[in-house]
């Protein structure tokens, strides 16, 4: 499979890369497996259909990111990050630099792609404007070690910083890294949410239409179902409650009650 024109079988409507043996491509000279890489049509790949093999043995260092993401079901969940950290320098990097990350669908990593993705290598300049980016997915061990350190921090601002859990705001409150207004926008949050917890909860809920309530604000609680019932004294079924403040329709999303 290593010595397959790829050029011409992209072009048959029959040909799929699980039928590729990506193990001979990846063994055989390294001007063969640039050329394999580069011909095949990454935009035309249906990763949702890709066989464990498949998507073990594929060098995802190698993939064109950049046709990858004009795929509809391309995520990089698919994505070995593991492999493309410890690939060459300049493979890592390309990698990273192609990757759309304004339109990464970050609700959705999973755990292993949360781990391996190198946070210090992100584009926070394209992440940010994301509307489901989370600071609580991001290794802020890995950013602070990074030379690049100062200018991502300097893309958070105070929009974001809002999204962040207790812990995130504490690990950054206390990294030595943040600008004095982020340092006082952060520990004006930090000192907000014991406030949130006596207050903010039930004015949020009075205030009616979407609401979103961080759960870990809340000293005590149960989610118990769903539906559009609420506790009450007349026996209808409880969806959820806030100890001291009844609610209707609650459920948990990830770190929230929505």
């Amino acid at each position: 499979w290593a010595a397959v024109d790829y050029k011409e079988a992209v072009k048959s409507k029959s040909f799929n890369v699980n039928y590729a043996d990506w193990s001979e491509v990846n063994t055989a000279k390294s001007s063969t497996i640039k050329k394999v890489y580069k011909y095949v049509d990454w935009e035309d790949v249906t990763y949702s259909s890709l066989e464990t093999e498949t998507l073990d043995e594929i060098n995802w260092a190698r993939v064109d990111y950049k046709e990858a993401a004009k795929s509809k079901n391309f995520n990089i969940n698919y994505a070995d990050w593991s492999e493309i950290n410890s690939a060459k320098s300049s493979y890592s990097k390309k990698v990273y630099k192609d990757i759309n990350w304004k339109k990464v669908d970050y609700s959705s990593l999973d755990t292993d792609t949360k781990t391996d993705i190198n946070w210090a290598k992100v584009d926070y300049k394209e992440a940010t404007k994301a509307d489901d980016f989370d600071l609580d997915d991001v290794d802020f061990t890995e950013v602070n070690a990074s030379k690049d350190v100062k200018s991502i921090y300097k893309r958070f601002d105070e929009d974001i910083l809002e999204t962040a859990s207790v812990d995130t705001l504490t690990g950054l409150s206390e990294s030595g890294k943040l600008s004095s207004q982020q340092q006082t926008t952060v520990d004006t949050l930090l000192s907000g949410h014991t406030a949130k917890t006596t207050t903010g909860v039930a004015d949020g809920l009075q205030a009616g239409g979407r609401q979103k309530i961080r759960a870990d604000v809340i000293d005590e609680w149960s989610l118990v179902g769903s539906g559009d019932h609420h506790m009450s004294n007349q026996g209808e079924d409880l969806i959820a409650k806030i100890y001291g403040t009844d609610t209707t329709d609650l459920t948990q999303s990830g770190d929230y009650l929505i």
